[in-house]
Parts: C-alpha cells; sequence; structure tokens
C-alpha cells in the first residue's frame, strides 16, 4: 500500500503540474489567506463599531431556533445572575477567534454582513480583562437576538 500512495501522490503532483505551475499555486493560496485575512479584519472591526445595528437580514429558514432569544428573556438572565448585555464595543475581553470564525461562516450561509453584535458576560468583563465566558449575539429585529458564540 505504501508504494501505492507514493505513486498517487506523484500522480496527483504531475496532474496539477499540467495545469498551474507552483508559483501560481503559492499565489492561489496567498490569495485565499489574504482574503481570509481582511475578512477577519472586517468582521472584527465590526465587532468594535460603535454600530447601533437593529437587525440583521438572516435568511430565517436557515436560523436554528433554539438559538433565538426575545430581550426580555435575555433581561431576565440578566437580572437573575447579574449579567450585563451590552454592545460588543464595550466588551473589554477580546473576541475569542472561534466567535469570530462563527460569524464568517454566519456570514457566507446567510449572504448578509453581521453588524449590532451584543455580548452578555458579567459586568466585570466589559470593565476588567478577565473571562467569564461572555455569549455573542445578533440582533435580528424586533427585540429578537440570534446567539453566535457561547
Amino acid at each position: 500500500m505504501p508504494e501505492n500512495k507514493a505513486l498517487i501522490e506523484k500522480e496527483l503532483l504531475l496532474q496539477r503540474n499540467k495545469l498551474w505551475s507552483e508559483a501560481q499555486v503559492l499565489a492561489q493560496v496567498k490569495k485565499i489567506f489574504d482574503e481570509q485575512g481582511a475578512q477577519r479584519d472586517r468582521i472584527t472591526d465590526n465587532l468594535e463599531d460603535d454600530c447601533e445595528a437593529t437587525q440583521n437580514a438572516f435568511d430565517l429558514d436557515l436560523l436554528e431556533t433554539h438559538r433565538i432569544f426575545h430581550l426580555t428573556q435575555i433581561r431576565a438572565v440578566c437580572i437573575d445572575y447579574r449579567l450585563r448585555f451590552l454592545d460588543s464595543r464595550f466588551f473589554k475581553n477580546g473576541i475569542p477567534e472561534e466567535a469570530v470564525s462563527k460569524i464568517s461562516t454566519l456570514e457566507k450561509t446567510h449572504q448578509v454582513e453581521l453588524r449590532g453584535f451584543k455580548i452578555m458576560a458579567p459586568s466585570k468583563a466589559f470593565q476588567l480583562l478577565s473571562y467569564d465566558d461572555p455569549l455573542l449575539f445578533a440582533p435580528i429585529g424586533n427585540d429578537y437576538y440570534y446567539l453566535i458564540h457561547q
């Protein structure tokens, strides 16, 4: 089997090299990484932006209903657990890379640029640099929010 595997890999390289040079492949890979980096920078900027977006144009058929919450439900949990629900720009702990990836996936799925993010976290997370499992939301409209990352 190892011989076959090496032979198959060589054949793949031969086929690829018929279409693209090594420089072209590297250029394509660099372009992909540059695009992803630019997209991540845009998402990070949107998380830190003071945009007052009250809704995003989600494709409602693609949303997971167990992740949709009304503002009154969010407020009740915040009161019970002494949490804050504020714009993401006030969050001082930094947004986890996993959350940025989830935003990117959502934007691709729904073909929309998401804005107006909110975070539910302990009040100290909005003032101090300590991490206590924040929840990241995006507004849907009519006081409904979609839970992006937990």
